[in-house]
C-alpha cells in the first residue's frame, strides 16, 4: 500500500508539473545568399563575434561539415515591484545553421535561469519567472511574484530583445559580403 501511495504522488507531481511547464519563444527565419556554405558559415561566425549585441554570448557546437553552429545567448531584463527592483537573468539556445544559398537561424528554449534582488547585506534570489506568452497562474494565483501588467510588460520587452538580435542577423546575412576581407 506504501509503494502505490508513494506512485501516486510521483505520477500526480509529473503530471502538475508538465501542465505548468514553461512556454519557449521560438524563432526561425531563413535568409538566403547567393554565397556557398563555407562562405555563409564565415559570415555566421563574424555575425556572432563582431556583430552580435547581447551581454555574453558562447560557441557550444560547431560542425563545418553538417553546417551547424550552436551558441548561448544571455540577457539581463530587469523589472520593478513594490519600489523594489529585480533583475532576471535570461539564457536561450541560438542555432545557426547553413547550406549552399541559404542561412537559418533558430532560437529557442528561452529560460529565466536567476532573479536577483539587491539587498543591504548582499543580493537576494527571487522567484525565477516562467517565460511564457501567456500569464501563468495555477488555481488563480499568481506565480511569478509580479503583477500580470508588469508580467506582460517584461514580456514584451524580452520578445523584442530577442528580435533585435534576428533582425541584426538578418541584416547582417542579406548584406553583400565584405569582398576586401582578405586584405
Amino acid at each position: 500500500m506504501y509503494m502505490k501511495g508513494i506512485f501516486i504522488v510521483l505520477l500526480l507531481s509529473c503530471i502538475s508539473s508538465s501542465l505548468w511547464a514553461q512556454k519557449n519563444f521560438e524563432w526561425d527565419v531563413i535568409v538566403d545568399s547567393p554565397q556557398n556554405k563555407v562562405e555563409l558559415l564565415e559570415q555566421i561566425k563574424r555575425f556572432i563575434t563582431e556583430e552580435w549585441q547581447i551581454e555574453d554570448k558562447e560557441i557550444m557546437l560547431e560542425d563545418i561539415s553538417k553546417g551547424v553552429i550552436v551558441t548561448k545567448g544571455k540577457l539581463q531584463i530587469s523589472s520593478v515591484r513594490n519600489l523594489v527592483m529585480f533583475t532576471h537573468k535570461i539564457e536561450y539556445a541560438a542555432k545557426f545553421y547553413a547550406k549552399d544559398k541559404k542561412a537559418r537561424i533558430v532560437i529557442d528554449n528561452v529560460n529565466c535561469v536567476s532573479t536577483i534582488q539587491p539587498h543591504l547585506g548582499g543580493n537576494l534570489e527571487g522567484v525565477k519567472p516562467p517565460i511564457s506568452d501567456t500569464y501563468p497562474e495555477k488555481n488563480g494565483k499568481k506565480i511569478t511574484g509580479m503583477s500580470k501588467k508588469k508580467y506582460i510588460q517584461m514580456m514584451e520587452e524580452l520578445k523584442a530583445d530577442i528580435q533585435k538580435t534576428v533582425d541584426s542577423y538578418v541584416e547582417f546575412m542579406s548584406s553583400n559580403p565584405d569582398s576586401n576581407i582578405d586584405w
